[in-house]
């Protein structure tokens, strides 16, 4: 019962998964101890998924430039707590195939050894 109850007060965020040009949204709010395959450069959680999904189309549309830019700004937001901001220990090169999104144990951590928030 206590595990169910963990679960239910953790935390969720869409995810939008930024790995070189292939960028991913979670279709599914997950916790911090979120885990993607392939591991991207940088993960950021947003509290809504019309916020996550703006990002997406933005950083699959705009010019290498503009999402420098904005980077700068949501690293901004990551220090102010508005977003999560997530970079990987180990990130992997990107692929043309699917994003796999899943959830680890809260001990084990997420793929990265700290979660800004």
């Amino acid at each position: 019962m206590q595990r169910f109850m963990e679960r239910e007060t953790m935390k969720t965020y869409y995810w939008v998964a930024i790995n070189g040009p292939s960028v991913a949204m979670s279709s599914l709010p997950l916790p911090t101890t979120v885990e993607v395959r392939p591991v991207p450069q940088l993960l950021l959680g947003f509290d809504g998924a019309e916020e996550a999904s703006e990002a997406l189309n933005f950083f699959l549309t705009a010019s290498i430039l503009e999402c420098k830019k904005r980077l700068r700004e949501l690293a901004r937001r990551a220090e102010r707590g508005e977003i999560v901001s997530i970079e990987p220990d180990n990130p992997e090169p990107p692929t043309a195939g699917g994003t796999l999104w899943s959830v680890v144990p809260k001990e084990r951590g997420s793929q990265d050894s700290e979660a800004r928030q």
